[in-house]
């Protein structure tokens, strides 16, 4: 089966990013960072994911934040900065779910939920 690959525009985000952290709380999220000058830093491995959120205003204003852990695991929130392209693949409702955020300058933050 082969995985629907989509660009979501970024008047969608907000509504995306809470369609899939209703549909994808609790579960095992990795993230990783492409960064061009140092190449790929693993951030997370196998955590539970909290929430996906764009915040259009305030003093996260831009930024796509990914909230991991639960009140047994350590919490944490990554920034990503400035981001200009979310794209996201699904093999299926309900299946495994991959997303990718290009940020400004060409910097990648990629989750495998």
């Amino acid at each position: 089966m082969n995985a629907i690959v989509q660009e979501i525009p970024q008047s969608q985000w907000i509504e995306s990013l809470n369609d899939l952290s209703r549909r994808h709380q609790g579960w095992r999220i990795s993230v990783e960072v492409l960064s061009q000058d140092l190449g790929a830093q693993p951030l997370v491995d196998d955590m539970p994911l909290l929430g996906l959120r764009f915040d259009p205003q305030g003093s996260e204003a831009g930024d796509i934040v990914i909230e991991i852990g639960d009140a047994t695991e350590h919490l944490m929130n990554h920034h990503v900065d400035r981001p200009d392209q979310l794209w996201l693949s699904e093999m299926q409702p309900g299946a495994e779910v991959d997303i990718e955020i290009e940020a400004e300058g060409g910097n990648k933050t990629l989750l495998r939920l």
